[in-house]
């Protein structure tokens, strides 16, 4: 849909702005000294889903909350705002576009706004990072942050992505459609690269590697991107096993779309034994600063609720040292003899 227009709900003021740095655009909220009142919270939430609705927000936005107007703290807004991107039928979708929450104050109420937004997430916890600053125009890295998702609030439905609730079908093929779950059959060897426009496939003995390039992610390229790793997995180059590298540094529009729709792709029972035996490592590569805070509190929420199969890193260089990447660890199954606690 169209962008929602400028919005004045009383409390605020909200606008949906474009931005020329990564995410492209954000929803720009300056408070204003006047309280809390209903009819401008359900002004905000109406403005709120017209944005999560509209084709600019698809690829992600920040929300950012300016205080530095007014001394009113707005601990009713907040509380009530974070509920509402909690609710059932809106969190996966909040998730998947907001990248993250900007909070700017002024500097001489930082450490205030500091303990009055940890008494509010204690109780009402954010599905995504927080960032508290004193200059819109300021860094939003983890010196910025305070806070992140965390395990405590991870109980929630699987994120989302175009290709979930295949329940009858089987796996996209390359172009992208679905077949009925048969037997598998004959496919003519893969290139060792296939361009989707907004990334290219590299494959080869051991290895799959999807680099992201200057053009829009679709759902159909998703889809044909998901064929083909299907086939790379029924191959030869797969067979004695693999590591898989997403390396988004070139993306137009930095996204964990892909990561996901493809971990969630992997959930699949029958493809998911595939993956645990011969998926070896997997990478991802995002450039250093706020894109990389953004996409470790993304991975940090997926994999509580869908976990990896395999140790993932996240770098900002493929051929960074391990030991300076965060890791996500898979699940540690018990031992098989494990008997009763003594």
């Amino acid at each position: 849909g169209p962008p929602p227009a400028p919005v004045d709900v009383g409390f605020a003021t909200l606008e949906l702005r474009a931005r020329e740095a990564f995410p492209g655009h954000e929803v720009y909220m300056v408070a204003k000294a006047l309280p809390w009142e209903p009819d401008g919270v359900l002004k905000m939430f109406e403005f709120l889903t017209s944005v999560l609705e509209s084709s600019e927000a698809r690829e992600g936005f920040i929300l950012t909350y300016d205080f530095r107007s007014t001394i009113c703290p707005h601990g009713d807004v907040i509380t009530d705002l974070v509920s509402w991107t909690l609710e059932p039928n809106r969190r996966a979708r909040w998730q998947a576009q907001c990248i993250g929450w900007r909070v700017v104050v002024p500097s001489v109420m930082y450490y205030s706004f500091k303990i009055l937004l940890s008494s509010v997430f204690f109780l009402y916890p954010p599905s995504c990072a927080v960032y508290l600053v004193t200059d819109s125009a300021q860094a939003l890295d983890e010196t910025t942050v305070c806070y992140q998702p965390s395990e405590a609030i991870m109980a929630a439905p699987i994120l989302r992505s175009p290709v979930h609730d295949r329940t009858e079908e089987g796996p996209a093929d390359a172009q992208g459609h679905v077949g009925e779950a048969k037997e598998s059959k004959s496919v003519e060897p893969l290139p060792p690269v296939t361009n989707l426009g907004f990334a290219e496939l590299h494959q080869g003995p051991g290895y799959f590697k999807i680099l992201g390039r200057d053009q829009d992610i679709t759902d159909e390229g998703i889809k044909s991107m998901l064929g083909v790793m299907d086939r790379f997995t029924a191959s030869a180059n797969a067979r004695p096993g693999f590591s898989i590298t997403y390396d988004l540094r070139g993306l137009r529009n930095p996204s964990m779309q892909m990561v996901l729709a493809v971990a969630e792709w992997g959930t699949d029972p029958q493809r998911k034994e595939t993956w645990e035996t011969l998926n070896q490592a997997c990478k991802v590569v995002v450039n250093p600063g706020f894109r990389f805070s953004a996409c470790k509190g993304v991975l940090t929420t997926f994999f509580f609720v869908c976990p990896p199969i395999v140790r993932t890193f996240l770098l900002t260089d493929p051929d960074e040292s391990e030991e300076n990447a965060c890791i996500f660890e898979p699940p540690v199954a018990p031992p098989a003899d494990a008997s009763q606690p003594r």
